[in-house]
């Protein structure tokens, strides 16, 4: 995979995970409308589940293909920066990080024994993402790689998908 198609996919990752976080939080900030219907809840399910897969792929795994160090070019001085926008240090973030693969290894990829599923918060997830998106494109993007990129701000991404699921609630 060349340095492009890598960018390229990472961003499209950011997005997936962007979108199904606006779309799980819609739900919740509409009042968990049609909670009595198993589509919608179903539907929230999966946002929920889909949004902490592809974080994890972007921060749970320095093996994995899209994970952020393979991506940007000085990972040390991201890092730095995203926890300083982030407001933590790297032992609070490697805790949420424990939380959000724990949430993915015994609830989504396997049922495990554990009788209570403890779903992460959300904040330090967008953040991050929001984060790595509008990074790529200030500072990564060396070969025009983003050319058709229509939203160029990750916050702006989120809250446009935000609002599309905010509307959805209501029908």
């Amino acid at each position: 995979m060349t340095r492009n198609q890598r960018l390229r996919r990472v961003a499209i990752l950011c997005c997936h995970c962007l979108r199904n976080l606006a779309f799980y939080r819609a739900w919740h900030l509409e009042g968990r409308p049609h909670s009595d219907n198993q589509f919608w809840v179903t539907a929230n399910g999966n946002a929920l589940d889909a949004t902490v897969l592809e974080w994890c792929k972007l921060f749970g795994d320095p093996r994995g293909k899209h994970y952020y160090a393979k991506v940007v070019s000085d990972p040390v001085q991201f890092r730095a920066e995203m926890l300083d926008k982030l407001k933590m240090d790297g032992a609070a973030f490697e805790k949420y990080l424990g939380e959000m693969k724990t949430y993915r290894d015994k609830f989504v990829a396997h049922l495990d024994d554990l009788h209570t599923m403890h779903i992460p918060a959300f904040g330090i997830a967008r953040g991050s993402v929001t984060f790595l998106y509008n990074h790529l494109l200030d500072n990564e993007d060396d070969g025009n790689v983003f050319h058709d990129v229509s939203e160029t701000n990750g916050t702006s991404y989120y809250n446009k998908w935000l609002q599309v699921g905010r509307d959805s609630c209501k029908i």
